[in-house]
Formats: structure tokens, sequence, C-alpha cells
């Protein structure tokens, strides 16, 4: 699948501070996890 740049980043306010949930790209939402957690972006979400 091809990746396309990311349009917009989805964040949400919690305990810890700004969580980075994931990305918009086109119509889909690319999930990734927090930061902390060194994640990288996983499947996009149906």
């Amino acid at each position: 699948v091809e990746l396309l740049p990311f349009n917009e980043t989805i964040t949400v306010e919690s305990g810890a501070g700004r969580v980075v949930l994931g990305y918009a790209v086109g119509q889909h939402l690319w999930v990734c996890p927090a930061r902390e957690q060194g994640g990288a972006a996983s499947e996009p979400a149906a």
C-alpha cells in the first residue's frame, strides 16, 4: 500500500498531556501509538 503525506495529526488531551492517536490520510485514519511508547504507524482504521 502506498503511504501518502499526513494531512492532519489527531491528538487527545489526557493526564499525561497530548497523545498522538494517529494521522488523517485522505479518508483513512492511520492509528499511531503514543510517542512515549516509541511505536510506529500501524494499520489504517477501516
